[in-house]
């Protein structure tokens, strides 16, 4: 039903064009953007005809999910055929979903790992495509976790062809394919260094059912989409503010598809056209373009609640010579504290009347929200990655005097709020590495007839006993005592 109401309704035959003008993300970097560009918001074209497709198709989409699918629609697995997917009444009602596959099963389980050391024991599927299921970490390593993967279903066209999605488009389909009612979407490249199960009694999720967080850029939907999203066609001439709020950084959505079933529905829509569509209507070009902003505007042509965190997105990792910060981990706040510190801003900005003028004051107020996520969004924690100077973006060992030096050490104040949590990364990277079969064969199909793989264990078994667990470990940090959380029986898979 799903496939069919997509294929039926496709937005025009033309995608919109935006020739050589792009959004440049340090000009729009979130609270302190560029002062001539406040109103240079629409980089797209597109003809008088085509927009009218567009908007016609989308139209009729909002109009068949009202009449073909207004209810919640819950999809269930039973885990004990052979990984097919089979109907299953008594599924958990939440838990975590993401995208595996390829070299993200070699992240994703060093995410996993570590999330299962910091207390999390939620559920989690994992969605691959048919030609990316491994039957040795899907039928072994991942259950260990608590963990199961997940085949998307065949997307096929209304010709009958097999329909390629791929990339961010697949986020939005996982989660709607997802058994779970409620829903953490976390990236393979993201965990947590906190239980993140509380996220899903906390206020903000309670009150609204879909919960985002912010990226370091500012929004740059085109006005265009707000005509074809809409049937008030005044919205053409007088358009939203683009610079309302930050963008959204998709690396975690927590939702709840029985409020949201619709919203997820349309967000389909938007990833499901998104590459030659919907994701220059939603970024225009801008930093991260893709997945990131179809959630919030989904929600909003239904008239639904959403929250987005307050609390500024931060990136720690290397220094350079320049005193900037090599991204390393984004670090991504308690959403629970973050309402409750927003309501009491809310209440003393009503007597005010003076809200923050830019990021450094938003974060002065936000400062005590407790850090959760921690997306390592630069370079991924693939063991291989690891050793050696990748590049000037990307070294994970030394600082720029040649010494030993953690990767999230600048700037100091935010590294000491993660602290503990890079050598818990240096360890399950060390078990990924050196993880083996009976017949001592890689088990991540990734790692198989790759070189740097093969040294990957001799080399990181070096760099604990050269490095790590001995007095520089210790001066930099990364010492055997220095991991928040201890590694237990059930993660080792003893």
């Amino acid at each position: 039903m799903v496939m069919h109401l997509l294929e039926r309704f496709p937005p025009s035959g033309i995608q919109p064009d935006w020739g050589t003008d792009r959004f440049d993300s340090l000009a729009w970097h979130w609270g302190e953007p560029e002062p001539e560009l406040a109103n240079t918001t629409d980089l797209l074209r597109l003809s008088e005809h085509e927009l009218t497709k567009m908007k016609r198709a989308h139209m009729g989409f909002v109009g068949a999910l009202h009449n073909r699918l207004p209810r919640y629609v819950p999809h269930r697995y039973d885990d004990n055929t052979d990984g097919k997917n089979v109907v299953q009444s008594d599924s958990p009602r939440r838990g975590i979903v993401t995208v595996g596959g390829g070299k993200y099963y070699v992240i994703l389980a060093v995410s996993l790992r570590f999330l299962r050391r910091s207390g999390t024991t939620l559920p989690i599927e994992v969605f691959v495509t048919e030609s990316e299921y491994e039957q040795k970490v899907c039928e072994d390593v991942l259950p260990k976790l608590n963990a199961v993967c997940r085949v998307y279903p065949k997307m096929v066209d209304s010709k009958g062809k097999e329909k390629k999605v791929e990339g961010f488009q697949l986020k939005a389909f996982a989660m709607l394919f997802s058994s779970f009612d409620e829903v953490l979407y976390m990236d393979a490249d993201n965990t947590a260094m906190q239980d993140v199960a509380p996220l899903f009694d906390s206020a903000p999720f309670r009150a609204t059912g879909l919960v985002t967080w912010p990226d370091f850029w500012q929004t740059t939907v085109s006005p265009l989409y707000y005509d074809i999203a809409s049937k008030n066609l005044e919205l053409k001439t007088t358009p939203p503010p683009i610079m309302g709020r930050p963008s959204t950084e998709s690396g975690q959505i927590l939702v709840d598809k029985t409020r949201h079933w619709k919203t997820l529905l349309l967000a389909a829509y938007y990833n499901y056209y998104g590459p030659p569509f919907y994701y220059r209507l939603l970024n225009q070009g801008g930093t991260g373009m893709g997945d990131k902003e179809t959630f919030l505007p989904a929600a909003a042509v239904f008239g639904l609640p959403a929250y987005q965190v307050h609390t500024p997105v931060e990136k720690v990792g290397h220094r350079f010579e320049d005193d900037s910060t090599g991204s390393r981990v984004m670090i991504q706040h308690d959403a629970g504290e973050d309402w409750e510190v927003t309501a009491t801003l809310t209440n003393s900005l009503a007597n005010s009347g003076s809200p923050p003028a830019n990021e450094a004051e938003w974060k002065a107020l936000y400062r005590d929200v407790r850090p959760v996520f921690l997306h390592l969004s630069w370079p991924k924690w693939d063991p291989t990655n690891l050793l050696g100077h990748v590049s000037k973006w990307s070294d994970m060992t030394m600082g720029i005097d040649g010494r030993p030096e953690s990767a999230f050490h600048h700037p100091p104040e935010l590294a000491v709020r993660i602290k503990g949590t890079e050598r818990m990364l240096w360890e399950e990277a060390r078990w990924v590495a050196c993880l083996r079969d009976g017949k001592g064969e890689h088990v991540f199909g990734h790692y198989c007839n790759n070189k740097q793989a093969d040294r990957a264990c001799e080399r990181l078994r070096g760099h604990f006993a050269n490095v790590l667990d001995g007095d520089t470990g210790k001066m930099i940090g990364l010492g055997p005592e220095d991991v928040l959380y201890p590694a237990v029986r059930e993660v080792e898979g003893e």
